[in-house]
C-alpha cells in the first residue's frame, strides 16, 4: 500500500505460482488466525503493517498455493465482500477431511452455505462463508474415483467429456491408508487439563460428552481428551487385507467389526505397540460432539 509507511520486510522468497489469489479483509489479524487454526494455512514471510496499525501485507501458504490478503483500504478503494455485499468468487481448496474441517469453520464463526456431501464426481464437499465474506469450496476426494461414464451415469443437467489427449479410465484414487483417523488422549481432571492444554497449545474443545470427553476442535489432527485410555486409530482402505498382513508379519489383530461407517480391528505390532485400524466412511466425520460416528471412543 503506497499511502502507508510500512515495516522493513521483504516479500516471500518462495516462488509463487502463476495466480495467487488476494483476499481484502476488515480484519486481517483475526482473517489470519481463522485461515491458520481452520483452514490450516501457513504463515510466509513477514507482515507488512502500516503506520495507522493496519496489516497492508500479509501471505499465506494454503498447500502449494500463497493466498495474499491485507486489511480494508476504503480510500483506495480496496473493500472486502462485506462491505460489497457479497462475492462472485469461490476458493477451492482440498482438505484431508472436508467434514471435519467445515465443522471447525462454523465453530469459528463461518456459515455454512452447503453441508458436505458426496458429490458426482468423485468427492465429499461443502461450502463455506469465513466472516469476512470470502466464500470457500472446501473438498475431500473420494477413496475411489468414478470414471467419466460412472460420473454421466449419475450426473442431472450436465455431461462430462475426457479432456482432449487424456488416458482413458478414471482418475487415481486418492490413498488413505496410514492417515491418522483419531487419537485420544487419558487425563486425569479434565476441567485442569482442558486449560493446560489450551494455554499450551491453543487447543480449543466440545462440551464434554455423556461418557465425560471432549472432542478437539482446531488441531489438525482429529483427537480427543477424557477419561478413556491411550488410543491411536489409522484408516486403511481395505481393513481384511490389513489385518492379514499384520499376522502374517507377527502382529496381532481381532476380526473386523463394526458397522460400515466406522469398522475397526484392534492391533498390536513388535514390542506390542497397540494401535487400532480403521476403515471408515470417507470424510470420515464431522466436528462436533453430537455428530461423531459409531463407536468413537467419545460419548455424546
Amino acid at each position: 500500500m503506497s499511502e502507508s509507511t510500512l515495516s522493513e520486510s521483504t516479500l516471500s522468497e518462495s516462488p509463487l505460482p502463476s495466480v495467487s489469489p488476494y483476499l481484502i479483509v476488515n480484519d486481517a489479524r483475526a482473517a489470519i488466525a481463522f485461515y491458520v487454526d481452520v483452514l490450516g494455512a501457513v504463515p510466509v514471510g513477514d507482515v507488512y503493517i502500516g503506520d495507522d496499525g493496519r496489516v497492508g501485507h500479509a501471505e499465506l501458504r494454503f498447500g502449494s498455493t500463497v493466498v495474499m490478503l491485507a486489511d480494508e483500504y476504503p480510500e483506495m478503494g480496496h473493500v472486502g465482500p462485506l462491505a460489497l455485499g457479497g462475492t462472485p468468487v469461490t476458493l477451492h481448496y482440498e482438505v484431508p477431511d472436508a467434514a471435519v474441517t467445515v465443522g471447525r469453520a462454523k465453530v469459528a464463526g463461518a456459515i455454512v452455505e452447503r453441508d458436505v456431501t458426496e458429490q458426482v464426481h468423485g468427492s465429499l464437499q461443502g461450502a463455506i462463508r469465513d466472516p469476512w465474506g470470502h466464500r470457500w469450496m472446501l473438498s475431500t476426494p473420494l477413496a475411489v474415483m468414478p470414471s467419466t461414464d460412472e460420473i454421466n451415469e449419475r450426473a442431472d443437467g450436465f455431461t462430462v467429456t475426457a479432456a482432449v489427449g487424456s488416458a482413458a479410465g478414471p482418475p487415481e484414487a486418492r490413498r488413505r491408508t496410514g492417515e491418522l483417523a483419531y487419537v485420544t488422549l487419558p487425563v486425569p481432571d479434565l476441567g485442569e487439563s482442558v486449560q493446560f492444554y489450551e494455554r499450551l497449545f491453543g487447543w480449543e474443545t466440545s462440551d464434554p460428552g455423556s461418557e465425560g470427553g471432549v472432542h478437539l476442535l482446531n488441531t489438525n489432527f482429529p483427537g480427543s481428551l477424557g477419561p478413556q485410555s491411550l488410543a491411536v486409530y489409522f484408516i486403511t482402505d481395505d481393513l481384511e487385507a490389513s489385518v492379514v498382513s499384520v499376522r502374517e508379519m507377527g502382529g496381532t489383530a481381532t476380526d473386523p467389526d463394526g458397522p460400515a461407517s466406522w469398522r475397526t480391528s484392534e492391533c498390536a505390532g513388535p514390542g506390542g505397540a497397540a494401535f487400532t485400524l480403521v476403515q471408515a466412511a470417507p470424510g470420515p466425520y464431522p466436528a462436533g460432539n453430537d455428530l461423531h460416528p459409531p463407536q468413537l471412543p467419545l460419548g455424546g
